[in-house]
């Protein structure tokens, strides 16, 4: 067995590991490990922040994903969710965007309604695939409701200006007044009135000593007592001082009030002053928009192994896909080449490519790309990249399209570096790469196929491989912490 081969079958072999692994920790994808699905679909007029492969949880366990995120005519957008089957959906759930915490990822919740939460309201039909939805719970609806609350409270204080504030006002006030004074007056010249008042006080007066001596059940609330006269522990003048902190309170609480309504403290200039109110608006309209930058990053990591049929060599690739929103994102990507590889080994001087300059034998890339949707009218999303590859200034291009039979989407991409032909010896030649990705296990493992080296006739050859991506959020949670 040659050092070649055994090569390629440590990849394979490493490969299939690292599949393996990524189905236990469930980074196939629902369904993908046997676990039947049901799908579900709702209507939102705003889902920013969620897209394919979103997180679908009911109280705050993960239960399925969204599989697809469509523009309706009316300007809605339509969730397609897979949830899985063995999880009781009741009768009236609904459907939710929410977020973990103040910067985490957006996330579909079920929320199950009045009758569900109690276990009353039964289980979803089969046959039912839409459900309401609930709308958005995230800070900038927080933000909002808290600006409406203070532009009452400011309303609510001009009101109550302009109403004591006037003239005719104090006029009116004063009249009230004088009315009641007037009234008093006619109570005090009738004997009759006063006569009766006279009764109601010794009646008072009486009843004020029975609750002192205990008597009866509020005298006995009062003092405490038994009913028998005697003080169980909390006398007359217990409660008496009560009532006297009561009223120091409330005293406290009105200077409190008249201080805020003077424009005095943070509230009072909250309440008072617009131009703070439009500060602590604008603070969290900016943490709003903050908050959902992090969150429409997407975060891909992805290994790839492959081997030349026509060579004795093969390449392995590490690269990370970071994209901030759908048109624009940027790739890094570590690289081992086979043929700088074995040009350096020199405990095996017989194979072809020793002595010669492939270059180091790890090369770096650093690329960024931008998505042109429609390109030239024809339908057809196309991404630019542009920058280093290979450690070598180049550009790439990349494309989908889908197979006839089977119907799975194909990833093509053409790469073109090393202009001046500075990695393949005896060669003035660019290196072009065409590549072709699909799909084989779910969304994680893909098979590769294309022909590298296009324009060089020496060491030009046809490739096979395979790799493994998945999406990868705590980098993207990381970033936000660092922000």
């Amino acid at each position: 067995m040659t050092n070649e081969l055994k090569i390629g079958l440590l990849v394979v072999l490493a490969l299939g590991a690292l599949g393996w692994l990524s189905a236990k920790s469930g980074s196939f994808g629902l369904g993908q490990n046997g676990t039947p699905v049901r799908e579900i679909t709702a209507i939102f007029t705003d889902v920013n922040g969620i897209n394919e492969g979103s997180k679908v949880k009911m109280a705050g366990v993960d239960i399925g994903q969204v599989d697809a995120v469509q523009l309706q005519s009316n300007g809605t957008a339509v969730l397609r969710l897979s949830v899985r089957r063995n999880v009781a959906l009741p009768a009236d759930v609904t459907a939710q965007i929410s977020t973990n915490g103040l910067i985490g990822e957006r996330f579909v919740a079920l929320v199950p309604g009045p009758a569900g939460a109690l276990g009353q309201a039964g289980s979803l039909a089969e046959s039912q695939t839409m459900i309401p939805s609930a709308g958005t719970a995230d800070v900038q609806a927080i933000g909002t409701d808290f600006a409406q609350v203070a532009n009452d409270l400011k309303e609510m204080t001009t009101t109550l200006r302009t109403v004591l504030g006037t003239p005719e006002n104090a006029e009116k006030l004063q009249q009230i007044i004088d009315g009641l004074a007037s009234f008093s007056g006619n109570i005090g010249g009738s004997n009759q009135l006063m006569q009766n008042l006279e009764v109601t006080a010794a009646n008072f007066a009486k009843i004020s000593n029975d609750l002192a001596q205990g008597k009866g059940t509020l005298g006995q609330l009062i003092s405490g007592g038994t009913g028998d006269g005697t003080a169980g522990g909390t006398d007359l003048a217990g409660a008496m001082g009560s009532l006297n902190d009561i009223g120091l309170a409330a005293k406290e609480i009105r200077d409190v009030m008249a201080k805020i309504n003077e424009g005095q403290g943070t509230l009072g200039k909250l309440v008072n002053d617009p131009e703070t109110a439009q500060k602590l608006n604008d603070t969290l309209d900016s943490f709003g928009a903050l908050s959902q930058r992090i969150e429409q990053i997407r975060t891909e990591v992805a290994f790839e192994g492959n081997t030349y049929t026509n060579e004795a060599a093969g390449g392995g690739e590490f690269s990370l896909t970071l994209a901030p929103r759908p048109t624009r994102f940027y790739q890094l990507g570590v690289s081992a080449d086979g043929f700088a590889s074995q040009a350096g080994n020199v405990n095996d001087r017989a194979n072809p490519y020793f002595g010669r300059d492939f270059g180091k034998e790890t090369k770096y890339t650093a690329q960024f790309g931008h998505v042109f949707e429609n390109a030239a009218g024809s339908g057809q999303d196309v991404a630019l990249r542009v920058g280093l590859k290979n450690s070598t200034g180049g550009l790439g291009v990349d494309t989908f399209s889908q197979l006839p039979v089977v119907g799975n989407k194909v990833k093509l991409s053409a790469d073109l570096y090393d202009i001046g032909g500075t990695h393949t010896p005896g060669s003035d030649s660019p290196r072009l790469d065409l590549t072709a990705r699909t799909d084989i296990i779910g969304k994680t493992v893909y098979g590769v196929v294309g022909y590298d080296n296009v324009l060089n006739q020496e060491y030009g050859s046809p490739k096979v491989g395979v790799g493994v991506r998945f999406q990868d959020d705590d980098l993207k949670y990381l970033l936000g912490q660092a922000l």
